[in-house]
């Protein structure tokens, strides 16, 4: 997943993203994700123009915010191999304030949800909604988020100790990579600023 990785790096995080997960060659060399898909970038903008008419401030959360956030942090220039950081999923976390109203037209509810709200789009995609107060089968409640200062044009993402917070209230194992994954990005941002400060510091004595 080397090029795809590359390709998700040049492009629109949220978007170049939701692509690759929808591509057929890609996830047939992943693992089978029973057929389901998250919905296209156009798809994912206007759902969030439309829920934004309502006040409920839609965020994107879940492996879609993660890696948004993974790449921010470690970029193309980063000395690690990050390839194996992308890793795809069947549908789109979306964080809303309040109470659903209907599907827009063309999007219907998932007949099969259990527990958690989602729609799906017109072209088939998966949109699994976070709501602000409700509770996870760990216990664990959804918080207040709040958009990042760096989300993509149109695409308000939360922030990353949102996710970090949301990814933990799951109690779920497979959460926990997303979790470890992006500490260890924070731990870079922070070696990499200290590295710079001490280098200015430097060129300021000479």
């Amino acid at each position: 997943t080397k090029t795809t990785f590359a390709i998700y790096c040049t492009m629109n995080h949220i978007e170049s993203y939701l692509t690759s997960c929808r591509t057929p060659s890609i996830m047939e060399d992943l693992h089978d994700l029973d057929g389901m898909k998250p919905p296209t970038a156009q798809e994912l903008r206007a759902l969030i123009a439309y829920l934004t008419g309502f006040g409920l401030r839609p965020l994107v959360a879940g492996s879609a915010s993660a890696f948004h956030h993974l790449i921010l942090a470690f970029g193309k220039k980063s000395k690690r191999d990050i390839s194996n950081l992308w890793r795809p999923t069947k549908d789109v976390d979306l964080w809303v304030s309040g109470k659903l109203p209907a599907p827009p037209a063309g999007w219907k509810r998932d007949p099969e949800a259990i527990g958690t709200p989602s729609w799906i789009s017109p072209s088939g995609g998966y949109v699994d909604f976070m709501i602000e107060g409700d509770t996870f089968p760990s216990g664990g409640v959804t918080g207040s988020m709040s958009a990042s200062d760096d989300s993509p044009e149109g695409v308000p993402t939360a922030g990353i100790f949102d996710v970090l917070r949301s990814k933990l209230a799951t109690g779920r194992i497979k959460d926990l990579g997303d979790v470890i994954d992006l500490m260890l990005s924070q731990n870079d941002v922070a070696a990499d600023k200290k590295s710079r400060e001490q280098f200015e510091m430097r060129t300021h004595k000479r």
